[in-house]
């Protein structure tokens, strides 16, 4: 037994209202509750309530939830769309990825607009019961939430029209929009100093940018809070060293629209560069967006060549750069990304997720 399986066991044990939840987290036991093989993609859990996987199979791409009780394993199965149940498993299910009832209504929407388009297009993206990014051809790139787009749709126009090399959106409705297909690949893909500073100009125009529509001020302290909770709830051993490190959320005046939640891979190459994924837009210090980027660079590579070219080329297109807030705010970034090895279902995580941890401590002033 692995260390994914051994602590998947534990999980499991620590809490049996969940009764499918040592199965969801074992690709191998999901593969013979489903009788198919299957390779899980991303992970949703709610201790002591739910744990819903995406998964990718022969079939396409598909979710699966076991709940603590009927109830809402028997609401999905009633909404239809090729949800079965999961005999192996108490009160779980499972049904393809257009069958996801907290998308039902951004399904429609697209449908509605052009029929066929979501049932047609190819799944670039799928978290269960959050969102699901389509590959439409020439309606470009479709994205479905299971929450109102109206204020990201507006901040995203905001930006496009002052300039922002963000791509052009367009509403299909309430919980869904599109933008155009664009480039050859992402930042992390085709790694590139020269495409980093790019991308480093595009960052210090979007934070150049004024007063903006619907902007909501992120919550540093609040947010790392969460992600500690998060990675103590799937790893106890940890709990204590992550909630130990939200004092690290820097508290300061400097505010302007920050991307929330960028990345390499955020940043599309081609002729020049565009910044994509403005979920988490809002407003906060900007120094946040760099530390960001650089925490997501050292976890996937353990360096800072991309992160240096970015901080270069802001500084360029005549960004400010708070050192000290920048280094303050890189373990807190460090933080919110360490549960990701356990949500996309890696292999390794708890190894990856101790690594995360120990690299959050190390950055901390």
């Amino acid at each position: 037994m692995n260390g994914a399986a051994r602590a998947a066991a534990r999980l499991a044990r620590a809490d049996p209202a969940v009764a499918g939840l040592g199965t969801l987290l074992d690709p191998h036991l999901l593969s013979e509750a489903l009788g198919a093989e299957v390779r899980l993609t991303r992970l949703r859990y709610k201790a002591g309530t739910s744990i819903v996987a995406a998964v990718q199979s022969d079939e396409g791409p598909r979710w699966v939830a076991a709940y603590d009780g009927p109830d809402k394993a028997g609401k999905a199965l009633r909404h239809g769309g090729g949800v079965r149940p999961v005999d192996s498993i108490a009160h779980a299910v499972t049904g393809p990825a257009l069958s996801d009832r907290a998308l039902a209504r951004a399904v429609r929407s697209v449908e509605n607009r052009s029929a066929g388009l979501a049932r047609r297009a190819a799944v670039l993206r799928y978290n269960p019961h959050r969102r699901l990014v389509l590959d439409a051809g020439a309606h470009g790139i479709v994205k479905l939430t299971h929450h109102p787009v109206d204020r990201v749709l507006a901040l995203h126009r905001h930006l496009f029209d002052r300039g922002v090399a963000v791509l052009e959106p367009r509403g299909l409705g309430s919980r869904a929009w599109s933008a155009p297909r664009w480039g050859i690949g992402d930042l992390s893909e085709l790694p590139s100093t020269d495409s980093a500073e790019r991308a480093g100009a595009v960052l210090a125009s979007l934070h150049g940018v004024g007063a903006a529509p619907g902007l909501v001020m992120a919550d540093a302290a609040a947010e790392a809070a969460a992600a500690a909770a998060a990675v103590g709830g799937v790893l106890p051993e940890l709990a204590e060293r992550a909630s130990a490190l939200v004092a690290c959320a820097p508290v300061t005046g400097r505010a302007t629209v920050v991307h929330g939640d960028f990345s390499a891979d955020q940043v599309l190459v081609g002729d020049g560069v565009r910044v994509i994924d403005l979920d988490r837009c809002g407003g906060g210090d900007p120094m946040r967006d760099l530390a960001s980027f650089t925490a997501d660079e050292l976890l996937r590579t353990g360096r800072r060549v991309l992160s240096d070219a970015l901080v270069a080329g802001y500084r360029g297109a005549q960004g400010v750069v708070d050192v000290d807030a920048l280094r303050r705010w890189l373990p807190v970034c460090v933080l919110l990304r360490a549960i990701e090895p356990f949500r996309r279902g890696d292999p390794e995580w708890p190894a990856r997720v101790h690594a995360a941890v120990a690299l959050a401590e190390e950055t901390a002033p």
